[in-house]
């Protein structure tokens, strides 16, 4: 089984990159012959085994709008017959349809994972993504077999590319309860907690805009961001001209980043576009409450362990976030919840379900598994 992604972790600090790899480690652990091809964006080397399966790292000739063109990715993929199965990570990338490419020219069946329907930034970028969308991404998504979406907001905007919706299976991703969990001690009292990618749909400005309105009135509040990306230092000089003096750490080792959750007071999600955030999970694992965008279908997994704001309005994010801040008892409350909920969410059973579905998708069953 060949799993083809545009980027991997690590370097990449990101959902789709962190999914994969973690997929890549837990199919190899149950037995399976598993490669991950997927951009060279370092020193790495471009072979690897590393934690059970290969991987297989191709340089990027150019990228457009964070999505790097591995040339040199489609030939060799082409020279290759011996896999049984081809997972394509998100409709949105150039690999996904070097993949397409693969699977029409040869036996393999290929699977479509959508980590996101699309992503929200400037009128040109969305421009070109809708003709993107329109064709090369329903080109991939016709090809595939099946259809795997994390929620059912993503499932229905998927059938509007024309997959059939027996071939659509919803399977969110998970979280590693064991590691993230909430620690014995207190927590710091007015600590406000973001982790992921500085790219323009994580709408960070907002977050920053309402850390200046909620400093007026709880002027100790203190904000860390940890990540990496294109914004880093836009947002960083946003910050200084707000007088706001947040912390901006780079990417953290995953034990940085679970001191980082368990010492936080709120968790701030304030995306314009998200499809199954896996930091949110890790922040509810560590028993963080949060405060979430509205309209983006999050409402379904956070289900009473979140506050709303809308992502337009600052001032709405300053009020949920001082709501918080302030009421020792609702922070209790969503923390707990927050522990119950993500009880749900387990990387083991994702793998469990996503083999069955691998397996009859390579033998060739019409009708997919759904539990």
């Amino acid at each position: 089984m060949v799993h083809v992604v545009h980027r991997m972790y690590p370097p990449c600090f990101g959902g789709l990159s962190l999914y994969a790899d973690k997929i890549c480690q837990l199919h190899a652990k149950r037995g399976h012959m598993i490669e991950a091809w997927t951009t060279l964006e370092d020193a790495r080397p471009r072979v690897e085994t590393r934690r059970g399966y290969l991987l297989r790292r191709y340089p990027a000739a150019f990228t457009v709008f964070e999505n790097p063109f591995t040339i040199s990715m489609l030939p060799s993929l082409l020279r290759y017959s011996s896999f049984d199965l081809i997972v394509a990570h998100s409709h949105l990338m150039f690999t996904s349809g070097f993949a397409t490419v693969k699977s029409l020219l040869s036996s393999a069946p290929l699977v479509l994972i959508s980590h996101g329907y699309s992503v929200q930034r400037g009128p040109l970028f969305g421009a070109t993504q809708r003709a993107y969308i329109s064709s090369v991404g329903r080109a991939i998504a016709h090809k595939a077999k099946c259809v795997i979406a994390m929620t059912s907001r993503e499932a229905t905007r998927l059938l509007s590319l024309g997959v059939q919706p027996e071939r659509c299976v919803i399977i969110p991703p998970g979280v590693d309860s064991t590691l993230f969990h909430p620690n014995r001690g207190s927590r710091d009292a007015k600590r406000i907690v973001w982790t992921g990618r500085f790219v323009p749909e994580k709408n960070l400005t907002c977050l920053l805009e309402a850390m200046a309105l909620l400093k007026r009135r709880i002027p100790d509040v203190e904000l860390v961001l940890a990540g990496e990306g294109p914004e880093r230092a836009k947002l960083a000089e946003l910050s200084r001209t707000l007088h706001l003096d947040a912390k901006f750490h780079g990417i953290l080792a995953r034990d940085g980043i679970i001191e980082l959750l368990q010492n936080a007071t709120v968790y701030a999600l304030p995306s314009t576009a998200e499809a199954f955030p896996i930091a949110l999970l890790e922040a509810m694992a560590c028993g963080v409450p949060s405060v979430v965008s509205t309209g983006l279908g999050l409402e379904q997994i956070v289900h009473g362990a979140a506050l709303m704001a809308d992502y337009r309005l600052p001032q709405e994010w300053a009020l949920q976030l001082e709501t918080l801040l302030t009421n020792d008892d609702l922070r209790r409350d969503m923390s707990r919840r927050a522990r119950e909920l993500v009880a749900q969410y387990d990387w083991n059973i994702v793998a469990e379900r996503l083999e069955r579905l691998f397996v009859s998708v390579v033998n060739g069953d019409t009708s997919m598994p759904r539990g």
